[in-house]
């Protein structure tokens, strides 16, 4: 998973300092964080926090599948990073649990899933922006933990960002990395900047929809 994540830019790991992590995401729930929180506790070893930060141990949120016609399903989750994956080309030797009416030539997956979670974050010039992991880093400062270990990939061109940032950065890149005071992961905590707000409980739905079609292929000989 770390392999297929960060396949593009270079990458390291460090130890970084929360409050001067910048922030694309403005809203964290604040009853999770604190969930994830007292399950790390307030005095982690070394090793508890590198796992809690790489998301090594966490237990993933059910997902419901709800067919709603022979080309249409639905995906239902109340973890917030279900994503669609890649499509992926099965051959038979991949599908031995799979009944077919027939010989199989080959499958396609359409495949959805969660993704790593790391607490990571994109560094461009002398600045650091949170990329993932945004419940853990505010659950880590709620804690009083100055310091956790993040992956960072490193951009030497604004053009980069299209690649790993989302599209709140790259289309804007100088907001976040060249802006005088860009908005900070501390700024949740302060009373001056932050906002409470009740909300009902959200689900996450990837929808899924295919056709498929008969058809049949002459070649003209000339």
């Amino acid at each position: 998973h770390f392999k297929a994540m960060f396949d593009t830019m270079p990458v390291k790991f460090e130890m970084v300092e929360l409050d001067r992590l910048i922030v694309c995401q403005t809203e964290v729930a604040d009853v999770y964080s604190a969930s994830i929180a007292q399950t790390l506790g307030r005095y982690p070893t070394p090793e508890a926090l590198f796992r809690f930060c790489m998301s090594m141990d966490r237990v993933l949120p059910p997902v419901k599948i709800k067919r709603i016609d022979s080309e249409h399903y639905q995906f239902i989750s109340p973890g917030t990073d279900l994503r669609a994956h890649d499509v992926a080309l099965l051959q038979p030797s991949d599908l031995t649990s799979v009944n077919s009416i027939g010989p199989v030539a080959a499958a396609l997956g359409l495949i959805v899933g969660f993704t790593p979670n790391y607490l990571s974050a994109i560094r461009s010039g002398n600045r650091l922006l949170l990329h993932n992991g945004y419940h853990r880093a505010y659950a880590l400062r709620s804690l009083g933990i100055t310091h956790a270990p993040c992956v960072v990939e490193t951009v030497t061109r604004t053009n980069e960002l299209a690649v790993i940032a989302n599209s709140n950065v790259s289309d804007d890149p100088a907001f976040y990395f060249s802006a005088a005071r860009p908005p900070m992961l501390r700024d949740f905590f302060d009373p001056r900047l932050r906002k409470e707000l009740r909300v009902r409980p959200m689900e996450t739905v990837i929808e899924v929809r295919f056709t498929i079609s008969d058809l049949t292929s002459t070649e003209i000989e000339h």
